[in-house]
């Protein structure tokens, strides 16, 4: 086992930034994210003078991916999955200026943005809004069709038994993934060379 270690931290300095991490993804098992999950908004809600914008609680884990590698394939950023959802919503606060743009048809932005705002602004998730009333959202939306808005990971130290997992899978796949994915790298590398630059001729 040493020396396969050995080999493979040896052969990770010599790699091209190519690397497994299931192990991350098994870490991640031991805990999860509270927070809402937000669809493009239909409808915006007006109460007592502030408007609000809509979302279900929901839990997420935290999910990378399985091979990381922008050589030959762009490798995203982790991203939340959703675990589970309630079936109530719940109601956050928007700005003035915000709810102006979602409510003109010539209005234009993005979920992420909107998102991102009900992250960072101030006020606090509500779980109703008595006597509010409904108007319809008419701006355009770019960006994904819902997004997540989490807070602390829970709990935030991962469990004994998860780490101990995470660590046996590091040494068991990971790395000898990562081995056997970079020696096969120089072989691999002129059919993707030919393959993407045949398809670009074909556009």
């Amino acid at each position: 086992m040493k020396r396969l270690i050995a080999t493979a931290l040896a052969a990770l300095s010599l790699c091209s930034c190519a690397y497994m991490q299931t192990h991350k993804n098994i870490e991640e098992q031991g805990g999860t994210y509270h927070g809402y999950r937000l669809e493009r908004p239909r409808q915006l809600y007006r109460c007592g003078g502030q408007w609000y914008v809509q979302a279900r609680p929901a839990e997420y884990r935290l999910h990378h991916d399985v091979l990381h590698d922008n050589i030959f394939r762009k490798t995203n950023e982790p991203e939340m999955t959703l675990v589970s959802e309630e079936e109530s919503t719940s109601y956050h606060p928007i700005s003035d200026a915000t709810a102006a743009v979602l409510l003109r048809p010539d209005g234009y932005t993005d979920t992420a943005i909107l998102a991102q705002e009900i992250g960072e602004g101030a006020g606090a998730w509500r779980p109703s809004l008595p006597h509010a009333t409904a108007h319809q959202v008419k701006a355009q939306f770019i960006g994904p069709e819902e997004t997540a808005i989490t807070t602390t990971r829970t709990p935030q130290e991962t469990p004994l038994g998860w780490k101990v997992l995470s660590k046996l899978d590091l040494l068991l796949v990971d790395l000898p993934g990562t081995v056997a994915y970079n020696v096969a790298v120089p072989l691999v590398a002129p059919f993707v060379f030919f393959h993407e630059f045949l398809s670009d001729d074909e556009q």
